[in-house]
Order: C-alpha cells, then sequence, then structure tokens
C-alpha cells in the first residue's frame, strides 16, 4: 500500500513551496510570500518591505493586462539573478525556478505570446522523468519597452505555483503562494 503512494509522497516532500529570491538586494522573505506591484508606481513590496523598480508597470491598452519588467517579478517569487537570462539572439528570457529536487522554467520571447513551460528534476538529482513541456497561449505577449522586457504578471506568477488577484479599486496585482 505505501509503495503505491509513495511517488507522490516524495514530491511533496522534495518540493517545498517557493520562497523569493534575490533581486537587485531584495533578500528572501520567509513564507507566505505577498507581492504587490502597483500600476504606474516605481515600487512594489515583497512581504511588507517596499523595493524600487527600474521601470513602472502598466495597463497593456489593447489586452487589459497588467504588464510588469520581468526580472523584478521573477525575482520577487524566488528565481535567483543568475536563473533569469536573456538570449539577444532569440529575444527570449529564460525564468528557472528550482524546489527542492525539482525545476521549473519558463521561455517567453518577446512579441510572442505563448510561453513555454518546462518542469521536471533537477539534473543529477537521480529521479528519472522525461521532460515536460508544455505551450501555454497567454492573452498577452510580452514585449520590450524602453529596454526593459514587461511581461503579463498572471500568466508567468501562475506558472511558477502562485496565486494572483487584482484589485481595481488600488490598481494592483497581488501576488501569493497561499
Amino acid at each position: 500500500m505505501l509503495r503505491r503512494y509513495l511517488p507522490f509522497l516524495l514530491i511533496f516532500l522534495l518540493f517545498p513551496a517557493a520562497s523569493p529570491a534575490v533581486s537587485a538586494g531584495v533578500t528572501a522573505p520567509a513564507s507566505p510570500v505577498a507581492v504587490v506591484f502597483t500600476v504606474d508606481s516605481i515600487s512594489y513590496t515583497v512581504c511588507g518591505q517596499v523595493y524600487r523598480l527600474d521601470s513602472a508597470p502598466f495597463i497593456d491598452p489593447t489586452t487589459g493586462r497588467t504588464m510588469v519588467p520581468v526580472r523584478y517579478l521573477a525575482g520577487a517569487l524566488g528565481v535567483a539573478v543568475p536563473d533569469i537570462t536573456w538570449d539577444p539572439a532569440t529575444a527570449t528570457v529564460t525564468l528557472t525556478l528550482y524546489r527542492g529536487l525539482f525545476l521549473t522554467t519558463l521561455y517567453l520571447t518577446a512579441g510572442s505570446d505563448m510561453l513555454s513551460v518546462d518542469t521536471g528534476p533537477r539534473r543529477g538529482s537521480g529521479i528519472e522523468m522525461p521532460d515536460h513541456i508544455v505551450q501555454v497561449h497567454m492573452d498577452a505577449a510580452d514585449r520590450i519597452v524602453d529596454g526593459r522586457t514587461m511581461l503579463p504578471a498572471r500568466w508567468v506568477a501562475q506558472e511558477l505555483g502562485f496565486q494572483v488577484n487584482w484589485n481595481g479599486v488600488s490598481r494592483q496585482v497581488i501576488i501569493t503562494n497561499e
């Protein structure tokens, strides 16, 4: 009987909840995570601490989606700075979030409304699983604005395992891991 549930138990034990990582001076706070981006503001909060952005979030007038700078969103959600990469040849941002022996990698190409999501065990973890890449159609394409890659906050946060809420009165994107 235990053998039947052992794979699920291992995944539960080896796949802890994500915690925010270092991003431009942001130190990883303890769980639970609460990240708030406000439209047209150059500051955001991670677990109540205020940090500065170099490009303010905005609402895309064609889609109605809130666009945020990828580097700050990824860092606030636990993606370490070395795991946020930009390939100028393909105009692709790669974000990798590690959780125990597992990882989630997102690939976003500027101007594309497709998000590639790769989940699986870390290399060398000893866990044998085939790569699992899924193409997700977003309702807004990421794009480059003033040299910054801006992306739809909801799609990226959800694919990294977070819940996203919108407060229309305060014009805030609220991201949590609970």
